[in-house]
């Protein structure tokens, strides 16, 4: 069998108190995110643990499938010291210290790390572009993507803000961060399995909403045909919404509290009451007769906007479903043709994270001879009630592109322990040799088990304090 070559997270939100990997104070209240928590110290015990499954001297490629930074919850200050205690505690402590992975990292920003894209996406205009420009040229737009195939054509942007956020640690020039945006993807050499990685939140229409609001305007405009053109028309929207509001002070933190009482309906209810009765304050005495519409307005949006966010019945809501197909079959299809110029591999496998709910199945679409889905969770506590389905996985592939999730936690009692799921295990060897590797009822894992179950506790708790506290 090959050896273990990449290994996947994604989802972390570290800096966010509805982490489980974020540190709480005492008495579960605040975040303490320049402290390491038992489960973050745990966690990255594992991650070493599966990084040390290779065979030769090559280390596994660590690759950060979005959402590892909170920079919309979360303060910037707070997420950056949170992702320096991972790093710190992926190196491990004592004489025997050393990072365990490849020197490259790749780094795919989701919707609440969205910034750092920006970041590296004005790097790449001003110094692989601009720089170069003669007085008289004419400028051409911004790079709104980097190209996707992992080879000579991908040219992935330096992460200067993980650099340096590092660099105060024992590691940190053994490392690199390498931004790829929004499709990451490997080839094996006969050209017959791809691999394809990305955040996941394209797979919803709420991260395309300019696109939608767009041909609401202009109905004759159709959906853009390249994901560069998609990134342009939304990467703004998502930018402001997901990955802006953490450094919004007051604002921020109040939408925040919003966005935790939409995870109790009672709470909700009285959110939209009093916002309903705020705007009708707000009217014109000889029009309050509108005001009568202001409830079943507030009624509407807890319908169709508000409650469909909270899906907590399937794995992929009917919007994702179709999300999804549109997304592999007008962008990943179009990408492997286009950047190629081959026929489409005969299994792709397509790896996302975003929804928080870690499943692993067969997708159909259109151009695709055979895939494969693999869905790497989330390590967030924010529903009220216990979502069985929402846990959190850790994703591997081998040499030979053979896939298998490595399923940590998830929310149901009794919990169960870290256990390796693949879609199909008789075809996939990495799952054989994952599942020889990880006994759950020894170290590392049975204690990260015992960790998760009392961590999970104690952000619900947090998150109840957040609910209640504020009126």
């Amino acid at each position: 069998m090959s050896s273990l070559r990449y290994v996947v997270v994604s989802d972390l939100h570290l800096g966010a108190a509805n982490s489980i990997l974020t540190s709480l104070t005492p008495d579960n209240r605040e975040t303490s995110p320049n402290t390491a928590s038992d489960l973050l110290v745990q966690f990255a015990a594992c991650l070493r643990e599966v990084a040390s499954i290779h065979e030769g001297g090559q280390r596994p490629t660590l690759i950060l499938n979005g959402d590892i930074l909170e920079l919309a919850l979360a303060g910037t200050n707070e997420a950056t010291m949170a992702f320096r205690k991972f790093f710190e505690a992926l190196t491990g402590s004592g004489d025997g210290a050393q990072w365990p992975f490849d020197r490259k990292i790749y780094y795919l920003p989701g919707n609440h790390d969205h910034h750092l894209w920006n970041v590296a996406r004005e790097r790449q205009y001003r110094e692989s572009y601009l720089a170069r420009t003669r007085a008289d040229e004419p400028l051409k737009p911004e790079f709104q993507t980097t190209n996707m195939f992992c080879d000579d054509s991908l040219r992935p942007v330096p992460c200067d803000y993980l650099d340096l956020a590092v660099k105060p640690l024992q590691a940190a020039s053994e490392v690199s961060f390498l931004t790829v945006y929004p499709n990451f993807a490997l080839l094996n050499g006969d050209k017959t399995r791809c691999v394809v990685f990305h955040h996941g939140h394209y797979i919803e229409s709420i991260y395309s909403a300019m696109t939608e609001l767009k041909k609401l305007f202009f109905p004759a405009e159709s959906f853009p045909r390249a994901i560069w053109d998609l990134e342009a028309e939304n990467g703004a929207w998502i930018d402001f919404f997901w990955s802006a509001l953490g450094r919004s002070g007051q604002v921020g933190r109040d939408v925040e509290l919003i966005y935790d009482k939409m995870q109790s309906s009672p709470e909700l209810q009285k959110v939209l009451a009093r916002l309903a009765r705020s705007l009708s304050e707000k009217i014109p005495p000889r029009q309050r007769w509108s005001s009568l519409l202001m409830a079943p307005v507030m009624s509407f949006l807890l319908r169709h906007v508000a409650e469909p966010l909270v899906v907590r019945d399937s794995v992929l809501s009917r919007d994702a479903q179709g999300g999804l197909a549109r997304y592999m079959e007008d962008y990943v299809l179009r990408e492997i043709t286009r950047i190629r110029n081959l026929s489409v591999p005969a299994n792709v496998t397509f790896v996302f994270g975003h929804t928080h709910k870690p499943f692993e199945s067969e997708g159909r679409f259109k151009g695709f001879p055979k895939a494969t889905l693999l869905n790497s969770g989330g390590w967030v506590v924010d529903t009220a009630a216990v979502s069985p389905l929402k846990g959190g996985a850790v994703i591997v592939v081998d040499d030979d592109l053979n896939v298998a999730s490595l399923r940590m936690y998830n929310e149901h009692d009794p919990r169960d322990p870290v256990r390796v799921c693949v879609h199909a295990a008789e075809e996939n060897p990495s799952f054989h040799a994952l599942s020889r590797s990880v006994d759950p009822a020894a170290e590392p894992w049975r204690r990260f088990s015992e960790l998760a179950d009392a961590a999970i506790d104690s952000h619900r708790q947090n998150l109840f304090f957040h609910i209640s506290a504020r009126s």
